[in-house]
């Protein structure tokens, strides 16, 4: 039989002199086509190599194998979504890159919009304007402000240094009135709620105000301290 045949060809005494049972050999495991006598075999998708008829069993040469394909910064694609042998091809990235095409590209550094602060710290102003340093994940020193907890009154204030750039909030409270020597009741503290611009490494000063003294007799107690806050050293 000829190359990519399988079978035998006898001797006859008639005409034409010769028996045969030579059939074309299927294409062979991986591979699709007419038969491998017609050079018509070629390999399925995710596979990869050649098949060429011979005359001795098994009647072709060459196979086809897996497609492997390679991926930097994430896992490579695999079985069909392999379709070109040695190509960098992902499925899918590590953390801190994204599909571009058939790439893993590097995630633009991320914003504070979608961050969720800490317990105890609260989100910064214009949250989408801050850019973080890393492009995985941002932290509470970019995105929120650490509020102050000022424990003491007077003349000695709470002296902190800010974490980074941006708008510092505060709420400054002033302290309440006296009691007045008729057992009157003191004014009320008030509240004033703002933000502050500073730059990182600026030096924060917050003055918490006291509780006004108490009067006698009929006198009234006095006027309950005033709160401020000072960025190096301007109020």
């Amino acid at each position: 039989c000829n190359a990519g045949y399988l079978g035998t060809v006898e001797a006859v005494a008639r005409s034409p002199f010769y028996t045969s049972t030579c059939s074309a050999v299927a294409c062979p495991q991986n591979s699709r086509g007419s038969d491998v006598a017609s050079g018509g075999c070629s390999c399925n998708a995710g596979f990869h190599g050649a098949i060429t008829s011979i005359s001795a069993s098994p009647y072709f040469s060459g196979s086809c194998r897996p497609n492997v394909c390679s991926c930097s910064m994430g896992t490579a694609a695999t079985g069909t979504s392999c379709v070109s042998h040695g190509d960098n091809i992902c499925a899918n990235c590590s953390s801190g890159y994204q599909l571009s095409g058939s790439f893993c590209e590097r995630q633009a550094n991320q914003n504070c919009s979608s961050y969720i602060c800490s317990r105890g710290w609260q989100q910064k102003v214009n949250p989408c304007s801050i850019t973080c340093a890393s492009n995985i994940s941002c932290t509470d020193q970019e995105c929120c402000y650490n509020p102050v907890t000022v424990s003491s009154c007077g003349s000695t204030p709470t002296t902190f240094t800010s974490q980074s750039s941006g708008m510092f909030e505060v709420t400054l409270i002033s302290g309440s009135g006296g009691r007045g020597g008729a057992g009157d009741i003191g004014g009320q503290r008030a509240s004033v709620r703002g933000t502050i611009p500073v730059q990182a490494n600026s030096e924060i000063k917050i003055y918490a105000g006291c509780q006004g003294g108490s009067g006698s007799g009929r006198m009234g107690g006095g006027g309950g301290g005033a709160s401020a806050v000072t960025v190096n050293g301007v109020d």
